[in-house]
């Protein structure tokens, strides 16, 4: 049976100037944090050394033994540079000997395991420089009568539990456990061989009496499923959150929402109900992202806007002054049911023009082209009639047409080139200004050529890798991508959602409405634009004034003004998607909304105007 643990929300005010706990080794400061599950041996390798060299530590392995080892990690920014070192496959000897020669060289433990594999015992634990003398104690193999004795023994030495585990060798009950010595006045509790009733009891009981969970261990014994676990009475009043029993689904949606609102993963749990796999964890509030003033209105205005205009999943992000200060998802973004988020990837759809925009400025930045100049400048295979220059492309100026509707949907072109052939013998067209999509293949096959490099590598190597946006690529559906959503459309009735059997191919197109992202990532974008990272504020301002007063759109992007704010923004619709981007550079205002349902994103510029008056 699924027993939900509550969380606690906790009174804030003085949640930050309170001094760190080092013997539980939680810092106060909001810290960059990772966590994976169900890692392969190499693959736990390979995220243990990325991060490792990013100045991450580990603070928390889970091992799950049995023929196919599984890992969880939980790694956590190192800013103080803190010594530590891991182990995760000794046997009993050689974590004697780690034991031993990490007291001596002034390390601590700070979390163990031991697990099987191919009919052997082995042993993992995370040591951590002990700075300031903390006394510590670890003991393994003990007998519930000797845990209890060793439990009251450390307890009258100064010596709190931080770690406790439980398993069977030779067919015996065992526990381990490590010990610290509090540098605070702290109360906690340890409760063992508790079943999930008595379990979800002991929480509430401990709830109650201004407890929270710090550390959580299920195991199997005679056919039955039980739990132990430690409490600490936190007098720093954060807030906090604790499940079980989750499935791999639930989980990631536990996951997904805290990250959203602001917390860190501090503990993690896997273990076997049955033949079924389940997960635990503890979460703890990171920043302040919770209490921020506008948060309420925010939600409100979405869930408005999402009430009138029906979408599957929906994500929203908001910074301001150069921190995102609100990020949430709505609904789903798989038709698995996982929860929509932050970091859900989406089709950018024509917000792809204002990121080609901001692409061909960097490039001219970096001098690897003038936008100035003329598009055959850069690829001469075009037919003659092409007169225009880049930049006319990128205002819609450029006279090239829009679609006709025999565009392909399915075939895939290797470069921007090879695409313009579906209308570059076309003529060009007598408006002085026409949105054109098509006229942005031909900004990419400028870029292509003056850099002798294909546009997803430019986006990449341009703008995704330099500000870490992890997402931010050319869509490619034969690949699987990670937190990619489900695309859908509205069904006819009007009730549901019909996910779309065969998605277009969006190669002929990538620069006019081919990228993709996370709504998190294109606010990193925005806030990379609005502090000057990306271009100049002369630059950003080139980018954004329209050439000419036959439309209000600039270089990839409508301007415009709101209240008297000045503002730039790109909206896109298309199938599986619509999406808006919004800048107020006086401001300091990103806004951010996506969605996997085709509709129309002119109507999400009412929930936008309505967040970005409330920061006005």
């Amino acid at each position: 049976m699924k027993r939900w643990f509550q969380w606690s929300i906790y009174a804030f005010c003085l949640t930050w100037a309170m001094p760190a706990w080092a013997d539980l080794d939680e810092p106060k400061e909001s810290r960059s944090w990772v966590s994976f599950r169900n890692l392969s041996p190499a693959s736990y390798q390979s995220k243990l050394d990325t991060y490792t060299a990013q100045g991450f530590r580990p603070v928390d392995v889970e091992i799950k033994g049995g023929t196919r080892p599984r890992y969880a990690l939980i790694m956590r920014k190192n800013p103080t540079g803190t010594k530590w070192a891991l182990h995760t496959t000794l046997n009993n000897k050689d974590f004697k000997k780690k034991l031993a020669r990490y007291r001596k060289d002034g390390y601590r433990l700070i979390d163990q395991e031991t697990y099987r594999r191919g009919g052997k015992r082995y042993y993992g634990g995370v040591w951590l420089k002990n700075t300031t003398g903390l006394k510590w104690a670890s003991y393994r193999h003990m007998s519930s009568d000797a845990y209890h004795d060793m439990y009251r023994t450390l307890k009258s030495q100064g010596l709190m539990p931080i770690d406790v585990d439980a398993y069977t060798m030779n067919g015996k009950l065992r526990f381990s456990g490590v010990w610290v010595q509090q540098s605070e006045a702290k109360d906690w509790a340890v409760r063992r061989h508790l079943s999930s009733d008595a379990f979800s009891a002991e929480f509430k009981s401990y709830q109650k009496k201004g407890y929270r969970l710090y550390d959580t261990e299920s195991y199997r014994f005679k056919k039955r499923q039980y739990f132990a676990a430690i409490w600490v009475k936190d007098k720093r009043a954060r807030r906090w959150a604790a499940y079980r029993n989750l499935s791999d689904d639930e989980f990631h949606n536990k996951w997904v929402h805290f990250v959203d609102r602001g917390y860190r993963l501090v503990d993690v749990e896997t273990y076997s109900v049955g033949t079924k796999k389940r997960y635990a964890g503890i979460w703890i509030q990171n920043n302040d992202m919770l209490d921020w003033q506008h948060r309420k209105s925010v939600q409100k205005s979405v869930e408005t806007y999402r009430k009138a205009y029906p979408s599957a999943g929906l994500s929203v992000v908001v910074a301001h002054r150069g921190k995102v200060v609100f990020r949430q998802g709505w609904g789903h973004q798989t038709r698995r049911k996982k929860d929509a988020h932050s970091g859900t990837v989406y089709r950018l759809a024509s917000i792809s023009k204002a990121l080609s925009g901001v692409l061909g400025f960097r490039l001219q930045k970096k001098g690897k082209i003038s936008l100035s100049k003329t598009t055959r400048s850069y690829e001469s295979r075009l037919p003659r009639h092409h007169s225009h220059t880049v930049l006319d492309l990128l205002a819609n100026r450029g006279r090239v047409r829009h679609y006709d509707g025999k565009e392909p949907d399915h075939k895939r072109y290797s470069s921007a080139y090879k695409a313009s052939a579906i209308f570059r013998n076309d003529p060009l067209v007598n408006d002085a200004y026409l949105y054109s999509t098509h006229g942005y293949t031909l900004v990419a096959a400028a870029y292509e050529g003056a850099t002798g490099k294909n546009f997803c590598t430019l986006i990449r190597t341009y703008l995704a890798d330099p500000n870490g946006l992890k997402t931010l690529r050319c869509e490619n559906r034969k690949y699987a991508v990670r937190e990619r959503a489900t695309l859908y459309s509205v069904k006819s009735s009007g009730a549901g959602f019909r996910s779309v059997k065969r998605p277009e191919n969006l190669s002929w197109k990538y620069a006019g409405g081919g990228l993709e992202a996370s709504a998190y990532d294109i606010a990193k974008l925005g806030i990379a634009l609005d502090t000057g990272k990306i271009l100049s504020r002369a630059e950003i301002t080139a980018m954004t004034t329209a050439p000419d007063r036959s439309a209000a759109y600039a270089y990839g992007w409508d301007v415009g003004t709101h209240k008297g704010r000045a503002y730039y923004e790109k909206r896109g619709d298309q199938e599986g998607g619509r999406s808006i981007l919004r800048i107020y550079p006086d401001e300091d205002i990103v806004i951010v909304m996506m969605a996997n349902t085709r509709g129309s994103s002119r109507k999400m510029r009412t929930p936008t105007r309505k967040i970005a008056e409330r920061l006005f």
